[in-house]
């Protein structure tokens, strides 16, 4: 990242995943917001092309319909 203020707020969804941020905070040695930037790296990674995708399918779904 380029512009260290341009930052992202999270809260875990859940207990268990806040548990388990701290655990790997603590494994790694490093900070609970950094195990959160890799996280979100790691999903959009994944997940990024695939949500865009099937963002764009159901659009043209919709489009079709009206």
């Amino acid at each position: 990242m380029h512009d260290k203020t341009q930052r992202i707020n999270v809260t875990p969804i859940s207990t268990q995943d806040f548990e388990m941020v701290v655990m790997l905070a603590d494994i790694h040695g490093s900070t609970w917001s950094q195990i959160g930037a890799r996280a979100l790296n790691e999903w959009l990674r994944a997940n990024f092309t695939k949500e865009v995708e099937h963002h764009q399918k159901l659009k043209q779904i919709l489009l079709k319909e009206n």
